[in-house]
C-alpha cells in the first residue's frame, strides 16, 4: 500500500520520541519520517492504481460510463491534485472575521465541495467505503457530509433500518445506546476520508426516533425526531447532549486514535437536521400532553419576565385607539394567555391596529415570535456550549427552515455558519402519499426563471453577513432534463457570491448505485460527469465574486414583525453579492445598503430595486439568456456553455467557438497547469447532454407537472447517435475538435506540449476529428477493462473513429 495508516504512524513516532528524547538528533529523525509520510500520503489516486498492479491502463481510470460498472470515475482527469492528505493536517477549520473558513495553522481560505452520503449509504463493508473515497477523491471532492446516521427509517413508509442507535434486543425500548458495527463504519469513512484528503462534516441529530425507556413521555405517541418536543423538553435535550457526548468524546476513532469531535479532520458539524419551530409554526397548538402544558408554562414565563403584570401586558397588546387583544379570560397573574396562531400573512397585510382579539393577531404573534426564537436560540447555545466545554473548536449550525428569515437569524445569532439547502426540482407527491406514492416534477429549465426558486434568488434569503454560507444540501433532481446545467450553474454563482462550500445531495452506496435516481447522482453522465470540472473551479475560486454587495439591513423591530420578509431585492443576486445584516453592524462598510422594511412601505425604494433589477449585468465574464434558457462563462480559467441551446447556432466565447447537434447540453474547457485557459499546455474538454435510466416512464400528467411513472433501470442511457453536424470547436477559428456525434457523453484530455490526446465516449463506433496540431505521429492505442492497452489504427489527418466499447481511447 501506498498509504501508511497515518495515525498507526504517529503511534510509532510517539514511541520513537519518548525513546529518543535525550538525543539530539531525534527532532531530526522525526522530520525526516514526516517528509516521507507526507510524500507518500500525497501521492495521486492515479499514481497509487498504477503501483497496484490492477489497473492496466495509462490514467488508471476505473471507468467512466455506469453500464459498465458501479462507482464510475467522473472523469478522465484525476483531480484529486485538489486534495491535500491528509485532512487535518493544516488544524482546525476556522471562521475568520470575514465570514468565512480558513485553516487554523496555515490561515489560507479553504472552500468545500462535498458530497452527502446517508443513512444506509454509510452501512457498506469496509472495502466499498475505501472504493467509494478513492472514487470520490478522484473527482476532487474535498468533504463528504455523513447524514442520517440515526435514521431508522420509519414504519409509515415500510422502511425499518439499521442505523447508529441499537434497536436490537435489549435495547429495542430505548435510543441511548450506540450500534458497534454502525459505528465502527463511521469511523472507517472519517479514517478513509482523512487520509485522503477529505474533510468530514458530521450531523448530529437527524431523525432519531426517541422511546419511552428513554424516559421521554408520550414517545409511542410522536414522529421520528420527536419535533418539536426536542427542542424544549429539558429531558430530551440532556439525551441529546449525552449521544453527542457519546458519539463525539466518549468514543475513541480506532482508526485514527482520536475521538471523532477532537479531530481535525472534522470541518463542520450539524447539531440538528432540518427542525425548528418554523417548519410547524401552524401547528404548534397541536401538541400532546404533557409537552402542551410545558410549553404554556414556558410561554407564561417569558411573559411575566418582559410585562410582570397583565396590566402591563394589555397596555403592550392594544391598538393605537385603545383596543385591547387580550381575552376577557386571559390574565399573567393566573397563568393563562393564549399562545399565537402563528398564521403567516404577507408583511403588506400585517396591521398591528387591527381591532380583533383572534389569536393569529399581529401584536400577540410579535411576542410568540420573539418567545419561539428566545428557545431556539437558547437550545442551539446550550448544545454549543456543550460542544466546546469538552474542547472541541469544530465549527457548528443546525438547519432550519431556509424560508423563514427569522428562523435562519437564530443560526446566524448563535452558531458558527449558516447551512441551509437549495432544491430545484425536488419531488412532491399527492396529499398521504409522501414518499411512498408516484412522484411529481415540473420539468423546466431554471435557468429561464428569475423567480425566488432559482439557485441564486433562493440561497441569498438565507445568507447572512459576516458568517460563511454552506449549501448543506443541493440538487436539480432527476428526472429533470435540464439538469446537465446544474453543477458549473452551481459552482459559478456559488463564487459570484462568495460562498464557503457547496454539498450535493446525495452519493449512493448500494441498492440502486448504478441507474439515476433523484437524488442519487453516481450513475448520471449529466451530473456526476461534470462533478470534478464543478470541483475544480469552485475550490480554486476561478470565479472571482460580484465586486459590488447589496446589504439588506434588518433593525431589531424588524425580526419581531411575523411576515413573510421575501421581496424582489433578492433577485438582486444575480447581478450583485446579496447578504442579510442586522442594521446595527456597520452600515458604511462599503455595501449598498437597503432596508428591508422600507421595500415594503417606501414606494421610493421598490422604484429603486427595480430599476437595479433591470440594469445590465455586473459580471462580464458570467452570463445567462433567460429567453433560451443558456449559461455561459467566458473566463481566463474556463469556458462554459450549458442549458438549452441553438442547434443552428455557433456560441463564441473569446477565442473559442461551439456549436452543437445536440439541443441540451454542457460543454466546458478548462486548463490543468494553473496557467490561463489559453497560454494551457494540459487542457480538458467535456460535452454532456441527457441522461435517463431504461424503461424509465416519464409524463407529462398537467400543467408543470411531470410523473414518474416507472424510474427505469440501469443501464443508463444517454441516447447518443451519429450526427454529421454533431458538436464541433474551433480554437483562433482553427478547427480543434469535433464529434460526429448527437446527445451522448465525451470527454477529451489534451496535452500540447508531449503531442497526445485521451479521447472518451459512451457512445460506440462515432467519429471524430482532432486538431493535427494536438496530435504527433498519428498512432493510437485503445484500452479495455482486463487486459489493458490494445494497438490501433493509424489516424489520418486527426480522423478516428472511436472503436467499439473501449474504456478510452489515446492518441499520439
Amino acid at each position: 500500500m501506498i498509504y501508511l495508516q497515518n495515525f498507526s504512524f504517529l503511534r510509532v513516532k510517539n514511541r520513537l520520541f519518548c525513546y529518543l528524547e535525550n538525543k539530539n538528533y531525534a527532532m531530526w529523525i522525526l522530520i525526516f519520517l514526516a517528509l516521507i509520510f507526507s510524500q507518500l500520503i500525497s501521492q495521486s489516486i492515479t499514481f497509487e492504481r498504477g503501483k497496484s498492479g490492477k489497473f492496466k491502463d495509462s490514467l488508471a481510470v476505473r471507468w467512466l460510463d455506469p453500464k459498465f460498472g458501479e462507482f464510475p470515475d467522473a472523469s478522465l482527469v484525476d483531480f484529486s491534485f485538489l486534495l491535500k492528505p491528509p485532512a487535518g493536517k493544516f488544524g482546525f477549520v476556522k471562521v475568520a472575521e470575514d465570514g468565512h473558513f480558513y485553516f487554523e495553522k496555515t490561515g489560507e481560505r479553504v472552500r468545500f465541495w462535498g458530497v452527502t452520503i446517508a443513512g444506509s449509504h454509510v452501512d457498506i463493508p469496509k472495502e466499498k467505503i475505501e472504493t467509494v473515497v478513492e472514487v470520490l477523491a478522484r473527482a476532487g471532492c474535498n468533504l463528504i457530509r455523513l447524514h442520517e446516521l440515526d435514521n431508522r427509517g420509519s414504519e409509515k413508509f415500510g422502511i425499518l433500518r439499521r442505523c447508529v442507535i441499537d434497536e436490537a434486543y435489549p435495547n429495542e425500548n430505548n435510543s441511548k445506546n450506540l450500534d458497534r458495527e454502525y459505528l465502527d463504519r463511521i469511523d472507517y469513512w472519517i479514517y478513509q476520508a482523512q487520509k485522503r484528503g477529505i474533510y468530514v462534516y458530521l450531523v448530529i441529530r437527524a431523525y432519531r426516533t426517541f422511546k419511552s425507556g428513554d424516559g421521554v413521555e408520550g414517545a409511542e405517541m410522536m414522529d421520528r425526531k420527536g419535533s418539536p418536543y426536542s427542542l424544549f423538553d429539558e429531558k430530551m435535550i440532556e439525551l441529546q447532549k449525552e449521544f453527542i457526548d457519546e458519539f463525539l468524546f466518549k468514543h475513541v476513532n480506532p482508526y485514527t486514535g482520536l475521538p471523532n469531535g477532537l479531530n481535525p479532520a472534522i470541518a463542520m458539524i450539524e447539531l440538528i437536521n432540518e427542525d425548528s419551530f418554523f417548519f410547524q409554526y401552524d401547528k404548534l397548538d397541536n401538541m400532546i400532553e404533557p409537552y402542551k402544558t410545558k410549553f404554556q408554562k414556558l410561554w407564561i414565563d417569558f411573559l411575566k419576565k418582559k410585562y410582570r403584570t397583565t396590566h402591563n401586558l394589555k397596555k403592550a397588546w392594544s391598538t393605537k385607539d385603545g383596543f385591547s387583544i387580550l381575552k376577557d379570560d386571559e390574565s399573567l397573574e393566573l397563568g393563562k394567555i393564549y399562545f399565537p396562531k402563528m398564521t403567516l400573512r404577507k408583511f403588506s397585510d400585517v396591521n398591528f391596529n387591527f381591532k380583533s382579539n383572534e389569536l393569529d393577531h399581529p401584536l400577540r404573534q410579535k411576542d410568540g415570535l420573539e418567545f419561539l426564537m428566545s428557545l431556539q436560540i437558547k437550545l442551539f447555545k446550550n448544545l454549543k456550549n456543550f460542544i466546546r466545554s469538552k474542547g472541541c473548536p469544530v465549527p457548528i449550525t443546525s438547519s432550519v427552515n431556509s424560508e423563514i428569515i427569522h428562523d435562519t437569524y437564530t443560526v446566524f445569532s448563535e452558531l458558527d455558519f449558516v447551512g441551509q439547502n437549495v432544491y430545484m426540482d425536488h419531488p412532491f407527491f399527492e396529499t398521504g402519499k409522501e414518499w411512498i406514492g408516484i412522484p411529481f416534477f415540473r420539468n423546466e429549465n431554471y435557468l429561464k426563471r428569475k423567480d425566488r426558486w432559482t439557485f441564486p434568488v433562493y440561497s441569498a434569503f438565507y445568507a447572512w453577513k459576516n458568517k460563511p454560507i454552506v449549501i448543506r444540501e443541493c440538487s436539480q433532481c432527476f428526472p429533470n432534463e435540464f439538469r446537465v446545467s446544474s453543477f458549473i450553474h452551481l459552482a459559478v454563482y456559488s463564487l459570484l457570491q462568495d460562498y464557503d462550500a457547496v454539498i450535493h445531495f446525495a452519493y449512493y452506496t448500494w441498492a440502486d448505485v448504478n441507474q439515476i435516481s433523484s437524488f442519487g447522482f453516481q450513475a448520471d453522465p449529466t451530473r456526476w460527469g461534470l462533478f470534478g470540472y464543478a470541483g475544480k473551479i469552485f475550490i480554486n475560486g476561478e470565479i472571482k465574486p460580484f465586486s459590488k454587495e447589496i446589504d439588506i439591513c434588518f433593525k431589531d423591530d424588524d425580526l419581531k414583525i411575523w411576515a413573510d420578509w421575501w421581496s424582489d431585492v433578492y433577485k438582486l443576486s444575480f447581478k450583485f453579492k446579496v447578504r442579510n445584516k442586522i442594521a446595527g453592524d456597520k452600515i458604511n462598510d462599503g455595501a449598498m445598503n437597503i432596508f428591508s422594511k422600507a421595500i415594503f412601505t417606501d414606494a421610493n425604494v421598490r422604484s429603486f430595486v427595480d430599476s437595479l433589477i433591470k440594469e445590465g449585468d455586473e459580471n462580464d465574464e458570467v452570463r445567462i439568456d433567460f429567453s433560451s434558457g443558456t449559461f455561459f462563462v467566458n473566463s481566463s480559467n474556463f469556458v462554459a456553455v450549458a442549458g438549452e441551446v441553438d442547434t443552428s447556432k455557433i456560441y463564441e466565447l473569446g477565442k473559442i467557438k461551439f456549436k452543437t447537434s445536440s439541443s441540451i447540453v454542457a460543454f466546458v474547457m478548462v486548463g490543468l497547469d494553473g496557467e490561463n485557459l489559453f497560454s494551457s499546455k494540459k487542457l480538458c474538454v467535456k460535452v454532456v447532454t441527457v441522461a435517463k435510466n431504461y424503461g424509465q416512464i416519464f409524463e407529462k400528467v398537467g400543467e408543470k407537472k411531470f410523473a414518474l411513472k416507472n424510474q427505469g433501470r440501469a443501464p443508463v442511457q444517454t441516447l447518443g447517435e451519429g450526427s454529421e453536424s454533431g458538436t464541433q470547436i474551433w480554437w483562433n477559428d482553427e478547427k480543434f475538435l469535433k464529434g460526429y456525434l448527437k446527445n451522448g457523453s465525451w470527454e477529451v484530455l489534451i496535452d500540447k506540449e508531449k503531442k497526445f490526446v485521451f479521447l472518451f465516449c459512451d457512445t460506440p463506433n462515432v467519429k471524430f476529428e482532432i486538431a493535427e496540431s494536438l496530435i504527433g505521429n498519428g498512432k493510437s492505442k485503445k484500452f479495455y477493462q482486463e487486459f489493458g492497452e490494445e494497438k490501433f489504427e493509424d489516424v489520418k489527418s486527426g480522423v478516428l473513429v472511436y472503436p467499439g466499447y473501449s474504456k478510452y481511447v489515446l492518441v499520439y
